[in-house]
C-alpha cells in the first residue's frame, strides 16, 4: 500500500506536464511555426537568400509587443501580402494562426 503522503505528491507530479504546457505558448507557437512550413525559409541556422532569420524578425516585431492593435495589423498585412510581397504560405495562414506566430514573434521566438 503506498502511504497518503506518496499519494498525494503522485497526484501533483500527475498534473506537471499540463501546467508547463499551459505555460509556454512559445514553444507552442514555435510548433506552429513547422507546421506551417516556416521553417522552410524562416530558419535561424539555415534561411534562404534575402529572407529574415526567426531571430531578426523578434528584434523587428519586440516594440510591438505591448500594441495589440499593432500587432493586429501586423499579421493582417501578413495574411495579405502586404508584408513580403505575396507570399503563398503567408496568404494561406488563417486570421487565428497569423496572430499566434506575430505574438510569438513579439514575445522573442526562440
Amino acid at each position: 500500500m503506498v502511504p497518503a503522503a506518496a499519494r498525494r505528491v503522485l497526484k501533483v507530479l500527475a498534473f506537471m506536464p499540463m501546467l508547463f504546457a499551459a505555460h509556454s505558448p512559445a514553444r507552442a507557437d514555435g510548433q506552429l511555426a513547422a507546421d506551417k512550413g516556416c521553417l522552410s525559409c524562416h530558419s535561424n541556422r539555415t534561411p534562404k537568400k534575402n529572407v529574415a532569420t526567426f531571430a531578426q524578425l523578434a528584434e523587428r516585431y519586440a516594440p510591438l509587443k505591448t500594441q495589440p492593435a499593432a500587432l493586429r495589423d501586423r499579421a493582417e498585412k501578413l495574411r495579405t501580402g502586404a508584408i513580403a510581397d505575396h507570399v503563398n504560405a503567408h496568404e494561406r495562414l488563417s486570421a487565428e494562426d497569423s496572430a499566434r506566430l506575430v505574438q510569438w514573434l513579439a514575445d522573442g521566438a526562440p
